[in-house]
């Protein structure tokens, strides 16, 4: 388990503050306040996470006043800042252990998918709660992630490829093409009575010749060859390379 935020800070967060609410942090404690009027208060933090990873929050509350049905909230927001998953009415006067927790769906994307970890007043009627001791860890769902054995981009210049310097590259030992197959010589090999043959994907860059397709497949002799072939895209007849001027393609193994 992986702790994320320390236990007695409240440090870092973002405040966001409207009306006459009012946010106050007094050593180890948070306090809110929604306004008498038509104020709230909140303090929020991201927290980056990877999928399939599990996200806990606990802390201590209590409720100092408010009318009734006045209540602070913790909650856990995704893939948005306000979407929340998960939450906790905050509505007792006594201080109280609160937990929850949250699974990171493994369709997770870092680029556009986030949590925000909220706390909040939840009404505009005069509410004051305090928070502290707040803790967030992680710990992974045990669920197998793949790795990449082999990648890079290949360049086909009248059918002699090359792995331009300039791009990463990783595991490839040998490129060649003959008739119409290239063939990527990687060093990672694999025993076939094991029954699971490592995946093989191919991306064409779309800069060239974008009428040409691109197929890949694993050897399944275990020797950790892969075989490239290129196709018309309307016929999926197979493409003499040495006649097309330039291609470039992506590959990877995931295993």
């Amino acid at each position: 388990m992986i702790r994320i935020t320390p236990s007695d800070t409240w440090q870092g967060l973002d405040e966001t503050i409207s009306g006459d609410g009012v946010i106050a942090i007094t050593g180890k404690v948070l306090n809110l306040q929604s306004g008498t009027l038509s104020g709230t208060a909140q303090v929020s933090k991201r927290i980056d996470v990877r999928p399939g990873e599990v996200i806990n929050v606990r802390c201590l509350a209590r409720k100092i006043s408010g009318a009734a049905g006045e209540e602070g909230r913790i909650a856990i927001s995704y893939p948005t800042s306000d979407s929340p998953k998960n939450q906790i009415k905050i509505e007792s006067e006594n201080w109280e252990k609160y937990s929850l927790r949250f699974a990171v769906p493994i369709t997770h994307d870092n680029s556009s998918d986030l949590i925000n970890l909220i706390f909040r007043t939840n009404n505009e009627d005069g509410g004051e709660f305090e928070f502290t001791e707040l803790e967030v860890t992680s710990e992974s769902s045990g669920l197998p992630a793949p790795s990449i054995t082999a990648m890079g981009k290949v360049t086909m210049t009248s059918g002699v490829p090359s792995l331009p310097i300039s791009y990463r590259s990783h595991g490839v030992v040998s490129i060649g093409y003959a008739g119409v197959l290239l063939t990527i010589q990687t060093d990672y090999t694999y025993p076939i009575n094991r029954g699971f043959i490592p995946i093989v994907q191919v991306t064409h860059d779309g800069q060239t010749n974008r009428n040409i397709t691109v197929g890949a497949t694993m050897d399944t002799s275990g020797l950790g060859r892969i075989y490239v072939v290129f196709a018309d895209a309307t016929t999926g007849v197979a493409i003499d390379m040495t006649t097309i001027a330039n291609l470039s393609f992506t590959f990877a193994v995931f295993n």
